[in-house]
């Protein structure tokens, strides 16, 4: 994900009125990492992050991420449903074929 969820992250946080501290403990991501994402030093920002400061922040996880904007028809929620469906599982492959 690029910098344009960074700068969505932290105007997000700052809408909601939470600091960094309270965001990670709302969402058990580190104050480090946060820094990291908000600053664009981690760009490899996971499903599970997004998904996890959206709730937080109690907005959607299209409003730090387009790409994973839920569509407006029943179609298009179905693809979309099945689109993150499998991202999570190249997601679970991936971490299987590092993990011994």
């Amino acid at each position: 994900m690029s910098g344009d969820f960074a700068k969505r992250l932290k105007v997000s946080r700052a809408i909601a009125g939470v600091s960094a501290r309270e965001l990670a403990a709302a969402t058990g991501i580190t104050r480090a990492v946060i820094a990291n994402i908000e600053s664009g030093r981690k760009a490899g920002i996971t499903v599970d992050e997004v998904v996890a400061f959206a709730a937080a922040l109690n907005i959607t996880t299209g409003d730090l991420d387009e790409r994973l904007a839920a569509p407006e028809t029943k179609e298009s929620r179905a693809d979309y449903r099945a689109g993150l469906i499998a991202q999570i599982n190249r997601l679970q492959a991936e971490l299987e074929s590092v993990t011994p």
